[in-house]
């Protein structure tokens, strides 16, 4: 499968109050045409920091400081802000996670994505762009006439739809969607997320599916980039994350998930991610049941254990014995960060 979109040992830094924080480090994964990513981590791990970093929509307190981010023979850490702009919904657009911020309040949605669509189609009639806005409402499940609706008056699924159809209006070939089902009922997010999956699927289109969730990271997607303070700790296909994972982390995050076929108790991973970057050694050490002194003294680099799956672990060659013995609540005990 041919890549969309290669991150290459991206870096991405915050200032605050005179202090510099590391919010990405040496992130490398690759997204495929026509292919579904996901990106799962703990909050605050840095997975919304990485999709705003690839649409360079970072606060102005952020930077990208390392790093390559590859797209269609493009670096997109290092283009200028005009060419950027030019990308931005015509070749990469994005689903932010609260409907109701994401959208204009005083104007209605129809006019939103018109807006959109002629921005970058400056000849472009308005009524062929409202042919089109209503052509991509209905096509996520919306009567097309809400489009002179204003956000207020359509209901959280039905905002979260209109971000989708906003995304879809210019047909690009990735969409990155952040958390889409962030504050919707288990109901809504199940509609939203299979109206996404669907659109994904029929389009072709790329999509980095962004989540702390990773039951819906399993529905989703085709390959799972997972993330742990600011770094990518295990990259695979979907199945291989879940039959067989490889870094301590990932075999953490399954013990947190409820399995109702085996009915076993859920094991959270005792202590908390650290705030900033380890200027040497494995992030995840400090929790890490199986952590050794070489943990401490030397960063891991991503390493190829199969086909397309990558680890940064330093044991790679014992995974079998982690995932016998990840299973026991007292392998956890005493990892309190």
């Amino acid at each position: 499968m041919a890549s969309l979109v290669t991150i290459e040992d991206l870096g991405v830094e915050y200032r605050s109050r005179g202090e510099v924080l590391r919010a990405a480090h040496n992130v490398r994964f690759f997204i495929g045409e026509g292919e579904a990513v996901g990106l799962v981590g703990e909050s605050g791990s840095g997975k919304s920091t990485i999709g705003k970093a690839i649409l360079r929509l970072l606060p102005p307190n952020g930077r990208i400081v390392s790093g390559r981010i590859m797209y269609q023979g493009r670096d997109l850490a290092a283009i200028s802000p005009e060419e950027m702009r030019g990308l931005r919904w015509s070749r990469i657009a994005m689903i932010f996670q609260s409907s109701m911020n994401s959208l204009n309040p005083v104007y209605r949605v129809g006019d939103q994505i018109i807006e959109a669509i002629r921005t970058h189609n400056p000849g472009m009639k308005r009524a062929v762009a409202l042919e089109r806005t209503c052509e991509v409402l209905a096509n996520v499940g919306i009567d097309p006439s809400r489009h002179t609706s204003y956000p207020h008056q359509l209901s959280g699924g039905m905002r979260q739809r209109v971000n989708i159809a906003m995304a879809l209006a210019l047909s690009p070939p990735l969409i990155i969607a952040d958390e889409p089902t962030t504050a919707l009922d288990v109901v809504t997010q199940d509609r939203v997320l299979r109206e996404l999956k669907l659109q994904q699927e029929q389009r072709r289109i790329s999509m980095l599916l962004v989540s702390h969730d990773i039951a819906v990271i399993a529905e989703n997607c085709d390959r799972v980039a997972v993330m742990y303070a600011g770094t990518i700790a295990e990259f695979a296909p979907t199945k291989n994350i879940f039959n067989n994972p490889y870094h301590p982390y990932t075999l953490g995050l399954q013990n947190a998930f409820p399995d109702f076929r085996s009915h076993r108790a859920l094991v959270s991973i005792p202590g908390f991610p650290p705030t900033g970057a380890r200027s040497r050694g494995c992030m995840f050490v400090q929790r890490c049941p199986f952590a050794e002194e070489l943990c401490s003294s030397e960063t891991p680099r991503p390493t190829q254990v199969e086909d397309d799956h990558w680890v940064a672990c330093h044991f790679t060659q014992r995974a079998s014995e982690f995932q016998r013995l990840a299973r026991d609540p007292d392998t956890w005990l005493g990892r309190t960060g």
